[in-house]
């Protein structure tokens, strides 16, 4: 519920922009994000296998492989997300401002390179950098339980459809499934992340992990580590499911 009362309050205040303040930074950081994602866990996959002479990885190697990968992923994915974050949350402070008497909030910017000569202004690369180790956190459980369903799935679907080669009704499948298992385990830790990066540098609210952990418990009790769960699974599971297909058609015809 909401989740729904959230996209009625977005739709009013801002109509259909209002659902994609901020998009420019993750659109731009998209493609060597998921080049980095799957090309580092493809030859980490690699690795593992020449290292250990199987025909193919066990499950706990593909979880691995997939933590190794969402670690190395993280320092492409989290300047990404900084700046996403910080366009919205000034997009948020800029309409609570409004609603006061004779309120009103100047922005900081006004687009994402705006966001990133800010950031960097003000902080450095210091600031493109804020909650680094929940993102680390987050993406090792994160991607290693996607790399991990998707594997497993793909093979038990295509064993089922006794095909050589997964179709892309088995790709769309099981990259739902792996977008399902990886934001219904990591959430918790997603919202951490977020937490740590919205956070003012400044003016620290959080000093690491725990502590941001306990402080959310604290204020929200543990159905603050839920908040969003429902929209952020709706995304993952049509957008890997997407991204899946799309990757292994090219990685089919580029080959």
């Amino acid at each position: 519920m909401r989740a729904v009362a959230c996209l009625k309050q977005v739709l009013k205040a801002d109509g259909l922009p209002g659902f994609y303040q901020g998009v420019g930074s993750p659109l731009l950081g998209q493609m060597a994000f998921n080049a980095c994602l799957f090309g580092t866990f493809n030859a980490t996959k690699r690795a593992m296998l020449g290292a250990s002479g199987a025909s193919e990885l066990s499950n706990l190697q593909i979880f691995a492989a997939g933590s190794m990968t969402g670690m190395a992923s993280a320092i492409v994915e989290t300047p990404v997300d900084l700046f996403k974050s910080k366009m919205q949350l000034q997009t948020l402070h800029q309409e609570a401002a409004a609603l006061t008497p004779g309120g009103a909030a100047r922005p900081d910017f006004h687009s994402t390179w705006g966001c990133v000569k800010f950031v960097t202004k003000n902080w450095g690369l210091r600031g493109w950098y804020q909650g680094l180790s929940g993102t680390i956190l987050r993406n090792s459980v994160s991607n290693g339980s996607f790399f991990l369903s998707y594997e497993a799935s793909k093979k038990w679907l295509m064993r089922q459809s006794h095909v050589q080669e997964a179709t892309p009704a088995i790709l769309l499948m099981s990259g739902a499934l792996g977008g399902f298992a990886c934001v219904a385990l990591s959430h918790p830790l997603d919202v951490i992340k977020s937490a740590l990066m919205s956070d003012d540098l400044q003016k620290r609210k959080y000093h690491g992990i725990i502590d941001c952990a306990n402080k959310v418990k604290a204020e929200h009790g543990f159905a603050g580590f839920s908040r969003g769960l429902l929209p952020s699974l709706v995304r993952a599971v049509t957008g890997n499911a997407v991204l899946v297909l799309t990757v292994e058609m090219v990685r089919r015809y580029l080959t």
